[in-house]
C-alpha cells in the first residue's frame, strides 16, 4: 500500500474513534486488546527462516506486535479509563 493512502486510512480511523461514543469507542478498545491476546503467541513463525529488517522473522514480528500494543494501551487509558478512579 502507497504510503499516502496508508496515511489518509490511519487518519480516517482515528477521526471515526474520536467522534464514537464512549461505549462503543471502549468495546472496540477492549475487542482490540482480545485480538492482540490472541495474536501474541506467533505459532506460525518459529521455523521461518526469513531476515525482515535484519531481524529473524519472529522478533521482527514482536516488535510490531510491542508497538500496536503500547498504542492499543495508551488509546485504553485515554478513552476507556474508568472515571470513578480518578476520583479523591
Amino acid at each position: 500500500m502507497r504510503k499516502p493512502v496508508r496515511n489518509l486510512l490511519l487518519y480516517a480511523a482515528l477521526v471515526v474513534l474520536l467522534t464514537m461514543r464512549k461505549p462503543v469507542r471502549s468495546l472496540l478498545l477492549y475487542a482490540a486488546l482480545v485480538v492482540l491476546y490472541l495474536l501474541h503467541n506467533d505459532l506460525w513463525l518459529w521455523n521461518d527462516p526469513r531476515l525482515v529488517l535484519g531481524l529473524p522473522a519472529g522478533l521482527a514480528y514482536h516488535v510490531g506486535f510491542c508497538i500496536a500494543t503500547s498504542i492499543v494501551l495508551t488509546l485504553l487509558v485515554i478513552y476507556a479509563w474508568p472515571e470513578h478512579l480518578d476520583l479523591p
